[in-house]
């Protein structure tokens, strides 16, 4: 059981996380970017050969734009400074999407005083 088990059954858990006033400060469960119905990396990463350094034609070179999924704005662009490779390792192993504050699309973006939550 999960504080998200207590969703309103009318409302999904993107609406809550991204638009209840209740849950503001919580972030979605841990792995929930891993979820087969959630397509959070642009590219497989099953087959990327991180070792690649041939950025020709090579989809995961460029940064990904990722949007609120229910406003659809841009809230950050990643990789940045760092490879494909780093942010798929760096996400997988804190359990939610990692990104840098140079990935941060700020104007859509509110970071609190703590620097860890993002609204």
């Amino acid at each position: 059981s999960s504080f998200f088990d207590v969703v309103d059954e009318n409302e999904s858990l993107v609406q809550a996380v991204c638009c209840d006033p209740l849950y503001k400060g919580y972030a979605e469960p841990k792995h929930f970017f891993a979820r087969n119905d959630v397509h959070f990396f642009p590219v497989s990463t099953e087959h990327k050969n991180s070792n690649d350094d041939d950025n020709d034609n090579d989809p995961t070179s460029a940064p990904y734009t990722y949007y609120d999924s229910i406003c659809n704005i841009p809230l950050f662009q990643a990789p940045q400074n760092r490879s494909f490779h780093d942010f798929v390792r760096d996400t997988t192993e804190h359990g939610w999407p990692s990104f840098r504050l140079p990935e941060v699309v700020s104007s859509n973006v509110y970071i609190g005083p703590d620097g860890r939550n993002v609204y």
